[in-house]
């Protein structure tokens, strides 16, 4: 039930914002990169592929956070 808000707050965080607050991007990504793992945990693919939907989102928007966070995931 938490992931719809959670999926609304990046949507609308990645898109409205012009400055991008670093506090604020790190919690928000940080929120979906868990939210991520608990839904691969649980095996429900429908929220693990809104969540990287919506990473990608992130990406789009060069939310730079997003891109760091993915680049100390990958090493």
């Amino acid at each position: 039930p938490v992931a719809e808000a959670v999926f609304t707050v990046c949507e609308r965080f990645s898109m409205a914002l012009q400055e991008k607050n670093h506090l604020m991007t790190l919690e928000v990504s940080s929120i979906l990169l868990r939210l991520y793992e608990s839904a691969q945990e649980g095996q429900k693919i429908q929220i693990t592929d809104r969540c990287l939907d919506t990473w990608d989102l992130l990406f789009e928007n060069r939310v730079e956070m997003a891109m760091g966070l993915t680049r100390n995931i990958e090493q």
